[in-house]
């Protein structure tokens, strides 16, 4: 799953290089926009069937077709509420041209939930590689799709055809791999088995997603539609390390942890030892792009992203800081606690926002960083409801962040030190910066950093076996 996230989003990299270059920030507002309302949508339209069936310690086959049906129907009426809502997004935003895009990521959001169940039986069986080539094969696709169409001159259809038909191929996939077929029954039992999880589940994800995209809807309204490009670009390639790190552990741990909860001493251990993997990755890559980004972001993407170097800084620390631990709420099944909590957040994060919009980007940048950061510093004592245990939780990953940080501080004296006495090149002044960063990261925590290299790849494991 680290194999194909890395690939996928190399992939997205690439295709964001490549298509600020051959569009305009305008484009990518638009689309930024219309995501962000289509995955508040999808936040009704899942229901929670799929995740009810990996968190279910009965046996699902009683479920499974409810599940898939219940599923399946809300997610048709809620993009259908999306076609009948978008003319007034679109007079909302002062943008008629919302309206055909929000129409077809409808389309593409009805297909990527019509596979959802069988994703997650997948996920239940512990298939991921067989997770790991589809979504490898649709990132792919989607690349060369959006770069072609973006090459022809389509603009903002570039992001939304190749996402059309990425969500195809991967529900076609997905229905051929698990082989399995719906049959017409919906089972009473079922729907009250699921329903209370269901009414949990979808609340809390809803109310994240508004913590996590609040400020994208109030930048687009607020600043307008050319600063939420900048702004969204800053976003989503500054979180990237703990998009795909993150999303690569959370896709396997919160598969196999709901395994655990009847053994709460092996429930920790495994949660902490994920935790500390995800840090140790997340941690150094997020200094690397604080330190790296005023060499390398203009180089990459153009003059005209500028702008977006200090927000992607200051988001590149909230995302380290997201990276500290898993997500606790998901890892207990404490969907309830993850409601409440995400209420407070969104609370908290629309007021500092909305006070931060004067500043423009980097104020809302700094606003979500203190913020959204703050809750997330809390959320593991809030679920756990142990001291102990958050103590715990910072001890076990506190060492990556301030190393980093300290690393990062250090490699930034090393650049300074160089532009003055060697280069002002801009590729030299990050070569010296990153490989100070690294060699200091790596020099510290060598032996941990090959222990966890051991535990990804499977060696470690394999060594145990052997011995015994």
């Amino acid at each position: 799953m680290l194999n194909s996230n890395v690939f996928g989003r190399a992939l997205n990299l690439a295709r964001g290089v490549i298509l600020a270059r051959l569009l305009v920030p305008d484009d990518f507002g638009l689309f930024g926009l219309a995501t962000v309302v289509i995955g508040f949508t999808a936040m009704f339209s899942d229901v929670g069937a799929g995740a009810f069936l990996v968190y279910s310690q009965d046996q699902i086959e009683t479920h499974v077709d409810t599940a898939f049906w219940a599923n399946l129907g809300i997610a048709t009426l809620l993009g259908l509420g999306i076609l009948g809502a978008a003319p007034s997004l679109a007079r909302f935003y002062h943008r008629q041209d919302l309206v055909p895009v929000l129409a077809v990521l409808a389309l593409s959001l009805w297909m990527q939930m019509a596979a959802t169940v069988h994703r997650n039986l997948v996920r239940r069986e512990l298939r991921f590689r067989s997770l790991a080539l589809i979504d490898g094969l649709v990132s792919l696709t989607a690349f060369m799709t959006a770069v072609a169409l973006a090459w022809r001159g389509y603009g903002v259809w570039s992001f939304v055809l190749s996402t059309l038909l990425g969500s195809t191929i991967c529900a076609f996939l997905l229905f051929c791999i698990y082989g399995w077929v719906p049959r017409l029954r919906f089972s009473q039992n079922s729907f009250r088995a699921l329903a209370p999880f269901s009414g949990w589940y979808v609340g809390q994800a809803l109310v994240w997603y508004l913590v996590l995209n609040v400020d994208n809807l109030m930048v687009g309204k607020f600043l307008g539609m050319e600063a939420l490009g900048v702004y969204g670009l800053a976003y989503n390639y500054a979180l990237l390390p703990i998009t795909f790190i993150g999303n690569s552990f959370g896709n396997v741990i919160l598969a196999e942890l709901p395994r655990l909860y009847s053994a709460p001493q092996r429930f920790w251990s495994a949660y902490f030892t994920s935790s500390k993997l995800m840090a140790a990755l997340v941690c150094p890559i997020a200094a690397a792009l604080v330190i790296g980004a005023p060499d390398v972001f203009s180089l990459l993407f153009g003059p005209k992203w500028t702008s977006a170097i200090l927000p992607f800084q200051i988001l590149a620390v909230y995302g380290a800081i997201r990276g500290l631990w898993m997500d606790p709420f998901g890892s207990l099944g404490k969907f309830k606690q993850g409601f409440w909590t995400g209420f407070a957040a969104l609370s908290l994060s629309g007021l500092a926002i909305y006070v931060a919009l004067p500043y423009g980007k980097v104020g809302v940048a700094l606003a979500v960083l203190v913020s959204v950061g703050a809750t997330h510093m809390v959320a593991l004592y809030v679920v756990s409801g142990s001291l102990e245990i958050w103590l715990r939780g910072f001890r076990n990953s506190a060492p990556y962040f301030f190393t980093a940080v300290v690393a990062a501080f250090i490699a930034t004296g090393a650049r300074y030190g160089f532009a003055l006495t060697v280069s002002h090149r801009k590729e030299l002044l990050a070569l010296v910066s990153l490989t100070t960063l690294f060699g200091i990261y790596g020099a510290v925590f060598s032996r941990q950093l090959q222990q966890h290299l051991e535990i990804i790849t499977g060696r470690k494991f394999v060594k145990e076996r052997f011995r015994n």
